[in-house]
């Protein structure tokens, strides 16, 4: 499994609240990888939900690849002093990486607010399985973006 984390840098003036809230907003939206890297379309529209379809379409210069995942649990809790929301979702037949992935907003009144992400997977296809170390080294490329891009929420 290969693990993600940051800090949320928050704008001057902004609370730790303001700062989660921001995330989890976008979070929620699946904003969350770059649009020169990865364009999507929620099934249904607008808030993730248990059961939606993400249809993610890469973008590699001139050639883009479309793949799908389903969106297998969905939580926003508060436990104690740590408020956390987040989502997991696992990959369908077709998609380059077979796997699942959770991405998480989590604000603690001792840490502040951080993103984490947590990926599982192995090749999908023949051809990730046969371009792995290449595979691999984008799969964790787009990860460290979605990273970076959250936690500039």
């Amino acid at each position: 499994m290969d693990h993600y984390e940051a800090a949320v840098v928050g704008r001057p003036g902004d609370s730790s609240w303001y700062a989660f809230d921001r995330a989890r907003y976008r979070l929620l939206r699946y904003d969350i990888f770059p649009r020169r890297l990865i364009r999507y379309a929620l099934c249904p529209p607008d808030t993730l939900r248990e059961g939606a379809t993400i249809v993610q379409r890469i973008v590699l210069g001139p050639v883009s690849v479309e793949m799908a995942v389903r969106v297998i649990d969905v939580w926003d809790r508060e436990e104690g002093n740590v408020r956390e929301v987040g989502f997991t979702y696992a990959t369908l037949v077709g998609h380059a990486e077979c796997g699942v992935a959770t991405f998480r907003v989590r604000r603690d009144q001792d840490q502040g607010v951080r993103i984490l992400i947590d990926v599982r997977s192995r090749p999908g296809t023949r051809l990730t399985h046969l371009a792995r170390p290449v595979s691999r080294l984008f799969q964790r490329a787009i990860t460290r973006a979605a990273l970076r891009r959250l936690a500039r929420s």
